[in-house]
């Protein structure tokens, strides 16, 4: 397993990604989930403190994290999947690890993440690493979570 930064011929890759998660696995439980960041990834985290990982195996795109700068001392959480077949090999662990150093050298002391409780993979990974819920609310039948983590030490 590679990690590495996002090239521009990744984008067709992580598009697929995110389609499948969001038709194939959770289409029936969610509607509305906006995959616009990543009609156009090279302008959705132009920022320079913005971060795309991008987790490969054999050369192939298997995986991502995208984190966009939400303020000057936090980041947050954008995309965290890991293609189906891949899943429980560490992938979505160290693309997080990897993604936590790049945003703690940018300068973040915290780093956020929001879903449903849909996103249980997710959101356990998020636990299991520190995360610690910060807040929720109820939207349309929904629970939105909120975690987020220190990232200064």
């Amino acid at each position: 397993m590679n990690i590495r930064d996002y090239k521009d011929n990744d984008s067709q890759d992580l598009k697929n990604i995110l389609e499948h998660f969001l038709k194939e696995e959770i289409a029936s439980k969610l509607e509305g989930i906006s995959e616009e960041d990543l009609n156009n990834v090279k302008m959705a985290y132009a920022n320079t403190r913005d971060i795309i990982l991008v987790a490969e195996e054999d050369n192939q795109a298997i995986g991502f994290i995208a984190i966009k700068e939400e303020s000057d001392d936090t980041a947050l959480i954008r995309r965290l999947l890991i293609h189906q077949g891949y899943r429980q090999r560490k992938f979505g662990t160290n693309l997080l690890h990897r993604g936590l150093d790049v945003a703690k050298i940018k300068g973040y002391k915290k780093i956020s993440f929001r879903s449903t409780e849909l996103m249980k993979p997710i959101l356990s990974l998020l636990f299991k690493n520190g995360f610690k819920e910060k807040s929720f609310q109820e939207i349309e039948g929904h629970r939105i979570i909120e975690l987020s983590k220190d990232i200064e030490k």
